[in-house]
């Protein structure tokens, strides 16, 4: 066996998120503070260097989002 992570594998991830059915809202006393939360879809790619050859993963699934900012 070997531990991959003291391998050098040349880590690649390449995605999309694409947020869904999102709700926001901001107050305004005392300051603008607000937040947004939903859904989310993420596709993409993930690849890495095994044994000198490029090996791929495609991906998709669901989540959840939720930011919140200070204006």
């Amino acid at each position: 066996t070997h531990n991959i992570l003291l391998e050098r594998i040349d880590l690649k991830l390449n995605l999309e998120i694409e947020t869904t059915s999102t709700f926001q809202k901001v107050w305004k006393f005392p300051t603008y503070v607000g937040f947004k939360m939903g859904g989310c879809k993420a596709t993409g790619t993930i690849s890495w260097l095994e044994d000198g050859e490029e090996k791929s993963l495609d991906l998709s699934g669901v989540g959840t989002i939720w930011t919140t900012r200070l204006l």
